[in-house]
């Protein structure tokens, strides 16, 4: 099964210098640097399921493959992401592990999600939440040393905060911003949770069942039957989902566009994820007329 990436110290830097564009060290500060890491990972490295959809076999995909592709800032899955950030914040003298997290669909069922936590950037004990392979932005690491709940966090469309409940970390989502669908619990005061996770440590097979579960069920999440891709320039969002376009406004609201051919698709495709293979492109797209 998979285990999370490794990198040397030469691997690490040469990403970060020359694909994130981040030539300093935070003058020490360590925070400063991981934000800096996060914000530009999200405006430079898709978030796509191009790779999940150009096989028609669901399985594990070939690890040294995607942290070949992630290296050379072609993005992918965004489990793939976290696990490839797990792994570079570690060869950088992260104090980084990869977590589980559980998404709550709007149809109710809930499926899988890795995260990342950072320690040894704050008060004793505390932990950051590192997510860059979100749909939704995730633009800085979160502390969730909060008590019961966080301050609100405006990071490009979307509005979000977190809650303990239960032993658990809730991440809520306003409602306002979102699918009317999404079920709402009168006590979260217009939000819906997005996903919730906790902070214990998690052995490898933990983290293995959830990657199968990713990778290969296709119930356990819309990957597996929609077109997906999405990146933050400088910040701002930019997803393409199916035959839509949407992009962010400097009003901070998605304004979408239909794509109404092949033509279409593939030029939006071409204009804001030139980092994708064309060839991949078409190969997902033949599997989804099959499905």
């Amino acid at each position: 099964m998979a285990s999370p990436m490794s990198f040397n110290q030469d691997e690490a830097a040469h990403f970060v210098k020359n694909i994130l564009r981040v030539d300093d060290t935070g003058n020490g500060n360590k925070l400063a640097l991981l934000n800096k890491i996060i914000y530009s990972f999200k405006s430079n490295v898709a978030c796509h399921n191009i790779g999940l959809l150009s096989s028609k076999a669901r399985q594990l995909p070939d690890w040294t493959r995607v942290k070949t592709d992630i290296l050379n800032g072609k993005g992918e899955l965004g489990c793939a992401l976290n696990v490839f950030m797990a792994g570079l914040l570690k060869a950088l003298g992260f104090d980084a592990s990869l977590s589980t997290a559980v998404m709550y669909a709007l149809d109710a069922f809930h499926s899988s999600h890795l995260i990342v936590l950072v320690g040894g950037l704050g008060k004793p004990g505390e932990h950051f939440l590192v997510d860059v392979g979100n749909e939704h932005p995730t633009l800085e690491a979160v502390p969730l040393g909060f008590g019961e709940e966080s301050p609100e966090y405006h990071h490009s469309y979307l509005e979000y905060k977190f809650m303990c409940r239960d032993g658990r970390i809730l991440r809520l989502h306003n409602r306002g911003q979102h699918d009317s669908k999404a079920q709402i619990d009168a006590s979260l005061d217009g939000f819906y949770i997005f996903y919730d996770f906790d902070l214990s440590s998690k052995t490898q097979e933990d983290l293995d069942n959830c990657l199968s579960l990713i990778y290969t069920n296709p119930r356990a999440s819309p990957f597996h039957r929609s077109l997906r891709a999405s990146i933050f320039r400088n910040g701002m969002c930019i997803l393409l989902k199916d035959n839509e376009l949407y992009v962010e406004s400097d009003e901070h609201k998605m304004v979408s566009r239909p794509l109404n051919s092949n033509e279409e698709l593939m030029k939006a495709f071409t204009d804001y994820f030139p980092m994708i293979d064309v060839e991949l492109i078409l190969k997902a797209r033949e599997t989804l007329k099959m499905a």
